[in-house]
């Protein structure tokens, strides 16, 4: 009788554990805010490729990230080049490598000019409740809305390549 009630319970653990689905990231969309609609996105952002339209049967990745770096993709030459590289926050031109310069740091919610605190750099972007808007407080403007599962450092390398 143990034994059986055990075989059951490894089973059910088993049937249980193979219905479990691993989480599938759900595809960035990024909207100018002129556009209301929300019916063409501006970009795509889908399992690692930058694409600027969504439904094309023609459509062609124009970026990719790949571990920590973004790579502007060439397909007449079929060759990817580095342009940025992401470490701890901070969004590095060209492979990381020497003296690469920092161009953006992600603090937060807010993206911020070079390398610095808060009180030597602006804030540039903000990033909050599905929107993205130019500089922080209440007046700021929207410049984009967004949709998706992203990182702050993929949308600051996206607002530094692409918009």
């Amino acid at each position: 009788m143990k034994t059986t009630l055990t075989i059951l319970a490894l089973w059910s653990t088993l049937f249980v554990q193979a219905q479990v689905k691993p989480q599938v990231p759900q595809p960035v969309r990024i909207y100018a805010e002129e556009n209301r609609t929300m019916r063409e996105p501006l970009l795509v952002l889908d399992q690692g490729f930058v694409y600027r339209e969504e439904r094309s049967a023609f459509r062609e990745p124009i970026y990719k990230f790949e571990e920590n770096m973004m790579y502007k993709l060439d397909r007449w030459q079929n060759r990817k080049e580095p342009i940025l590289t992401i470490e701890k926050g901070k969004i590095k031109q060209g492979d990381g490598r020497f003296f690469s310069k920092v161009i953006y740091t992600v603090d937060g919610n807010q993206i911020r000019v070079g390398e610095g605190t808060f009180l030597s750099n602006p804030v540039v972007y903000v990033i909050e409740n599905g929107t993205i808007k130019l500089g922080e407080g209440a007046w700021a403007p929207v410049l984009y809305r967004i949709q998706g599962d992203y990182t702050m450092e993929q949308i600051a390398c996206l607002l530094l390549t692409c918009l």
